[in-house]
């Protein structure tokens, strides 16, 4: 029977997940549940789709084979073992659309790794789910000695012993599936069970019930049931900007700030003539003026206030000069 580590089942908390994380130990039939899990989103996505064939969605494995990593010698040092990691999480963020599905098909064995795989899926607005074949060690080192490459025995120690486990409680491991080796093939289940799936109207609708042991079923309605998550400004993916837009952003706000102190100089610390309006000045790049404090401006001052704002226009990227412009004067304005 296929475990699912998700206690009281509930298909309402299962949203859009394009990213499979598949986890476990050397030797633990990962790649032999990928290949079942693609044909079987395959055979299902088919035969949603039948009457569509212009919108089919792909269903992608990445891992070591894909990438072109030699698993019986990368693991040998942090330096190589590092930058298969990082050929990974590249091949995941190339593949990776909230239309095509991907299965990471790799040991996924630090958890700080599938954090990374986690908000990878996020910033693209869509969530993840891992699947962990789980076997015991002394499983892995049978199993190990069936491969036509097997791990050296300090390898395949090594690797075992520093396997950090998926907590279904870490919302980067959930919803986690735990699949064992006497488990069911999920292409053994019919896919009629995930096409009588309907997704509900509203969020509080009722939503059937599936035999917890058809993991495809359970898979196929966390892909389906629900929008995607809203992505955290910390992942999101800024655009693209123009090569020399930081360059001319910069001659802007320095316009700006030349202008005010120039300005200051004219009318110098006090009232000047005209009251108030008198010590509103007209800047380049924006229609807004800047309104002069009662004081005088140093140029530091200015200086300071300048790299604050580019601080904060880092974080929510402004990418029209003037906008920015008119931005930096109206901050201005409540600053100084």
């Amino acid at each position: 029977m296929v475990k699912c580590h998700l206690k009281n089942l509930n298909f309402s908390d299962f949203l859009l997940m394009p990213l499979v994380i598949i986890s476990g130990f050397p030797s633990s039939g990962k790649t032999t549940r990928a290949l079942e899990l693609q044909t079987y989103l395959l055979d299902y996505l088919y035969t949603a789709n039948a009457e569509n064939s212009q919108t089919q969605r792909k269903v992608i494995i990445v891992n070591e084979e894909s990438v072109g990593i030699d698993r019986t010698v990368v693991y040998k040092s942090a330096t190589t073992e590092k930058n298969a990691r990082a050929l990974i999480m590249s091949a995941v963020e190339r593949f990776l659309t909230k239309e095509d599905i991907v299965i990471c098909d790799y040991m996924n064995y630090i958890k700080g790794f599938r954090y990374q795989l986690y908000c990878v899926a996020r910033s693209l607005g869509t969530p993840s789910c891992c699947l962990h074949c789980g076997i015991s060690q002394d499983q892995a080192v049978e199993f190990n000695t069936l491969k036509p490459n097997p791990y050296t025995e300090e390898t395949l120690t090594d690797l075992i012993t520093r396997f950090e486990e998926p907590d279904p409680k870490s919302r980067w491991d959930s919803p986690l599936y735990t699949v064992i080796p006497s488990d069911r093939a999920f292409t053994s289940f019919p896919i009629s069970n995930a096409l009588n799936l309907q997704k509900p109207t509203t969020i509080s609708s009722s939503l059937p019930t599936l035999d917890n042991s058809d993991i495809g079923a359970h898979i196929v309605s966390s892909l389906l049931l629900r929008s995607p998550v809203k992505p955290n400004l910390s992942t999101v993916v800024k655009p693209l900007t123009e090569t020399n837009y930081v360059h001319d952003m910069d001659v802007a706000l320095t316009s700006i700030i030349n202008a005010v102190l120039e300005a200051q100089k004219l009318l110098g610390d006090g009232g000047g003539m005209g009251g108030a309006s008198a010590r509103e000045v007209k800047v380049p790049h924006s229609d807004i003026k800047v309104k002069l404090p009662m004081r005088n401006i140093t140029v530091a001052e200015m200086r300071r206030l300048k790299k604050q704002y580019a601080g904060i226009n880092k974080m929510h990227t402004v990418t029209d000069v003037n906008k920015a412009a008119d931005l930096f004067v109206e901050f201005l304005n409540r600053t100084l």
